[in-house]
């Protein structure tokens, strides 16, 4: 009874072994799911958490383009209205540089006019001064 006392044992043994092997085998598997799942969990978690910043930042830059596209639109008409202030001043001075331009132009006329006229009255006081002088020496 010896022998089938010590088969007994080895089949025990065996099975004892194969069985805690096969569970330590399945509970590998188990944590490895485990991990896996957790590590997909924490993956969509952390996916989850960049996409919704994402947006948020997205959403932001969105706001910004809103603002800035208001201001550009705010500064192109502030400059469309300063290059027509710019534009009447301008054709403004080009009026009043042809109008003192022919203003200048009469000046200049009405000066040579003036000139002759001196000129006239220099050589008709020298007549004078000569014909006074000639009659003073012919009374005295």
């Amino acid at each position: 009874m010896n022998s089938e006392t010590v088969i007994v044992g080895i089949i025990t043994a065996v099975l004892t072994y194969l069985g805690t092997r096969t569970k330590g085998q399945a509970d590998i598997k188990r944590q490895e799911l485990e991990s896996e799942t957790n590590s997909e969990g924490m993956y969509v978690e952390n996916m989850s958490v960049i996409l919704s910043e994402y947006k948020e930042q997205v959403s932001g830059f969105r706001d910004e383009v809103r603002q800035l596209r208001a201001e550009n639109a705010s500064i192109k008409q502030e400059f469309n209205e300063f290059r027509k202030a710019s534009n009447k001043k301008v054709e403004e001075y080009k009026k009043y540089v042809d109008l003192l331009e022919t203003e200048n132009e009469e000046f200049k006329e009405e000066n040579a006019e003036l000139r002759t006229e001196s000129e006239e009255l220099k050589e008709e006081n020298t007549e004078l001064k000569l014909e006074v002088s000639y009659l003073k020496g012919e009374n005295e």
